[in-house]
């Protein structure tokens, strides 16, 4: 069999079940060991041997699963993440918010010449905290903090497969509030769904609910903002991923705060759909 004959084999069956086309393709050159759509696309007429694993794998995404837990896989900043149901697969959004928050930590830190001290709470697979320490040019140390044993688990194997030097730590940010060093970045892609009627079906049924249901759906923030205080070192800035309706609360939270209202500058900035995604505070 050509590569272009799996292709439309089961290009209808992918339509009919309104999965998007770009998952057979990962599929595809998961199955023929391609290392981008760049090759698929060049070696389509390639002859390839299909296994029954390979059909098998293929049925799994056709029956529901998101074909990043069928390959174990998912690239965020241009690295291959290995993923589980232990965690939540990565967004785009959250990819923005990593882009957006390396342009600020360039800009803050410009002229300090110490390590800086950055801290990825509820880390999930690591796709945060690993993408800070490769990309942040400055000297730096990460940690990584999760209060899922499963979720670790995966970080510490991401953390093993793309030579993370940071650390990843269990911790329950909402009643843990000591961390070992001064924090000059933290950044968080928290639980913070309210509604579970707000969810997909198929996200609700293969990702991990601990990490995207809260309630109140600001509990995350209000108690990250309120216990990190006194061990944030100026300069400093917080980012986090936050819910499209969530902007005006969190807006109170910070103002009713005195040290962020007398201390910082906040900003909330939509994602590439327009939606208020993003909320970073910066030291005055």
């Amino acid at each position: 069999m050509k590569v272009n004959d799996l292709y439309f084999k089961y290009k209808k069956d992918f339509e009919e079940k309104g999965i998007g086309e770009l998952s057979l393709r990962i599929l595809i050159c998961k199955i023929c060991n391609f290392d981008s759509m760049t090759e698929l696309e060049l070696k389509r007429d390639n002859e390839i041997e299909v296994t029954k694993k390979d059909i098998k794998l293929i049925e799994k995404v056709l029956n529901g699963k998101p074909v990043q837990y069928a390959i174990k896989e998912t690239e965020f900043y241009n690295m291959d993440f290995y993923v589980n149901k232990k965690v939540l697969i990565p967004r785009p959004e959250t990819e923005e918010l990593v882009n957006k928050l390396i342009k600020r930590i360039n800009e803050k830190f410009l002229h300090y010449s110490e390590q800086i001290n950055i801290y990825d709470l509820c880390c999930g697979s690591g796709n945060i905290a690993i993408s800070l320490d490769k990309l942040v040019g400055k000297d730096h140390l990460v940690y990584g903090y999760d209060n899922s044993y499963g979720a670790l688990k995966v970080a510490k194997k991401n953390q093993k497969k793309l030579r993370f030097a940071g650390f990843f730590v269990y911790k329950n940010v909402l009643k843990d509030f000591e961390y070992p060093t001064k924090i000059n970045v933290l950044v968080s892609n928290p639980p913070y769904i309210e509604n579970v009627n707000e969810i997909d079906d198929n996200v609700l049924d293969y990702e991990p609910k601990k990490a995207l249901l809260a309630k109140p759906g600001t509990i995350f923030y209000e108690k990250i903002l309120s216990n990190c205080s006194k061990s944030l070192q100026k300069p400093f800035i917080l980012a986090f991923e936050i819910g499209y309706d969530q902007k005006e609360r969190l807006n109170e939270i910070i103002s009713s705060n005195y040290f962020y209202r007398e201390n910082t500058k906040w900003v909330f900035e939509k994602d590439m759909e327009g939606k208020d995604r993003f909320l970073f505070i910066e030291s005055l």
